[in-house]
């Protein structure tokens, strides 16, 4: 058995849990593995890294595992309320798609969690960076296929003329969302490393990662990419009597200048069925088609879930609205909702308490702006809940791994300095 931490409300985890855990997250059939492409998605990757920081700590025995409560509370609850659903649906589909549900919501994040808790700052910085390498690659794929060329062999067959690009991803709204999500990723390597050559490849990722979700044409990805944003702007416009932070911003102006211009040149125009930004401003006929499909969906979904407003139509329908909310109603109800209402309560309490005890302790700035990156995640993958269909996709939660992550390190860092243990020693 492994110890949680003295004076927590966490779960110590049995090896045997811990185990089944680790094949839980790796096996369960998901969404985000692109089976057509045989890739895997960032996801994917967090997971393999994770494990592989975590074979050290798991042989010398100084890793200990431990879930939160509200994990194991919400996550039996769900698949409770999915079980219930198929039965009485008669749909054991929707008992996979409710699994799929509690792993990228809970049970990846934990495990990647698990991954970073030994020094969650520099693994954190290292898995983003790695992340964002793979996004880039990704998005450079769909942009050179684009302009006719073919990049270390991989080519993007969507991107046609006057088509939507797809990248390395299953569709153009994943490759938008999935590099709207990455922006917070070169930010922080922008604004977070002391070396100029890996400010300069941040800033490099930003412009090709913007460039690809103009390509996409998701135009929820373009509200994501501006909430992405948000936070690190408002960060250093209270930080602006720093030199260096300065240098980033004007930096940064000039690389949104630079992606402008790369825009004029690509000739692209702005009512191109390709184009995001045309798309969102209404200026081109596919809009049209995909709000009258989306209105479709949404009363399909409010029709089944007044049908059965407790336990929802089952989780096999879980990606039909294109709206977060209105997809728990529809699969599991209000009860669904609400499980998932109390998930986003615990973890908005942990980002809270570990935000104020950096804060206190006064951390330094790389340590700061993950807190910010953190931020810029969540409110990039609310955008796109509200007008996309990744509820499932675990490429969405790493906001949710660095939350425990950090809850996990700081309190330890509260324990230590209990009076408790320090009577101890």
């Amino acid at each position: 058995m492994f110890a949680a931490p003295a004076g927590t409300r966490d779960i110590a985890v049995p090896r045997a849990a811990f185990a089944a855990l680790l094949l839980f997250a790796f096996l369960c059939p998901m969404t985000s593995w692109t089976i057509a492409r045989g890739a895997l998605s960032y996801a994917d990757f967090a997971l393999v890294l994770s494990l592989l920081l975590m074979l050290p700590a798991i042989f010398s025995g100084r890793l200990l595992p431990f879930v939160p409560f509200f994990l194991v509370a919400t996550g039996t609850c769900m698949l409770f309320i999915g079980l219930v659903s198929a039965e009485m649906e008669d749909n054991l589909i929707g008992v996979l798609d409710c699994m799929k549900l509690v792993v990228a919501m809970m049970v990846t994040p934990l495990v990647v969690a698990w991954g970073l808790q030994d020094r969650p700052f520099t693994r954190a910085y290292w898995l983003l960076s790695a992340w964002l390498a793979g996004a880039t690659f990704s998005a450079l794929v769909g942009i050179s296929s684009r302009h006719g060329i073919s990049l270390l062999g991989f080519h993007d067959i969507h991107a046609a003329a006057g088509q939507r690009i797809f990248g390395l991803t299953y569709h153009s709204t994943s490759l938008g969302y999935c590099s709207a999500i990455a922006l917070a990723a070169g930010l922080l390597l922008t604004l977070g490393t002391r070396s100029w050559l890996l400010r300069l490849l941040g800033l490099g990722s930003i412009g090709i990662l913007l460039y690809a979700i103009h390509l996409s044409g998701s135009r929820a990805s373009v509200i994501g990419a501006l909430s992405v944003l948000l936070p690190f702007m408002l960060f250093l416009l209270t930080r602006l009597h720093n030199l260096r932070l300065r240098i980033a911003l004007f930096l940064g102006s000039a690389g949104v200048i630079g992606l402008i211009v790369v825009l004029a040149l690509g000739g692209l125009p702005i009512d191109d069925p390709g184009s995001a930004l045309g798309r969102l401003l209404g200026r081109n006929s596919s809009v049209q088609y995909s709000n009258s499909v989306r209105e479709i969906l949404h009363d399909y979904a409010w029709k089944g879930f007044f049908e059965s407003p407790v336990f929802g139509r089952g989780f096999h329908n879980i990606r039909i609205a294109h709206n977060y909310t209105l997809q728990l109603l529809h699969s599991g109800g209000v009860l669904a909702l609400f499980v998932v209402l109390a998930w986003a309560l615990a973890l908005l309490h942990s980002y809270l308490q570990t935000r104020g005890t950096v804060l206190r302790l006064d951390r330094p700035l790389r340590e700061q702006l993950l807190w910010v990156t953190l931020t810029a995640l969540f409110m990039g993958w609310f955008a796109h809940a509200l007008t996309q269909t990744f509820i499932t996709d675990r490429n969405g939660y790493f906001w949710v791994t660095l939350i425990l992550a950090l809850g996990f390190h700081v309190r330890r860092l509260q324990l230590a300095h209990s009076p408790a243990v320090i009577a101890r020693q």
